[in-house]
This record gives C-alpha cells, structure tokens and sequence, in this order.
C-alpha cells in the first residue's frame, strides 16, 4: 500500500484530518472581515460535530471504524455546504 498513513505514519494522518475538518470554519473569517456575518456564523452550528469527530480520530486506532469517520465527516461537509449556502442566499 502507498497510503499517506503508510508513508507519512498516523500523527501525520490524524493532523491532517484534523486540518480537513477545521480548515471550512477557519476560513469564515474571510467571509465575516468582507461583512458577510449570516455566511460566516450559520456554519458555526456544526463546529461541536466537527469537534467530536476530531476527538474520535485522535482517539482511535486505525481499523474500520475510520470509515464511520470518513461517512460522518461527508455528512459534515455536506451540510455546511448547505448551510452556507442558505447564509449566503439570506445576507
């Protein structure tokens, strides 16, 4: 296998899921200095998920479970897709 968690090891892997699952909520900081506050903050509401999420990988070994991660985290992302697009249609 020429996986990243192969090649770069599991610190490595879980910082990145990390950054994946944060990088969406950093990046309203754009939205919010430009005066779009509905886009920046309606998202916001699924930081706990994202949170949780985090929690679960960092404390997780490697095996299968990562796929119930990998299903919550398109369910996150999906939905702040949604979400901020509704903030953006209502701004």
């Amino acid at each position: 296998k020429k996986t990243l968690a192969v090649r770069y090891g599991v610190t490595f892997v879980r910082a990145e899921i990390a950054v994946l699952l944060f990088l969406p909520f950093l990046l309203q900081l754009f939205w919010a200095s430009q005066g779009q506050w509905l886009p920046a903050l309606l998202p916001m509401i699924l930081l706990p998920l994202a949170l949780k999420i985090a929690r679960a990988v960092i404390k997780t070994e490697p095996s299968s479970a990562y796929n119930q991660f990998l299903a919550q985290s398109a369910l996150l992302h999906s939905g702040f897709g949604v979400i901020f697009s509704l903030g953006l249609l209502l701004a």
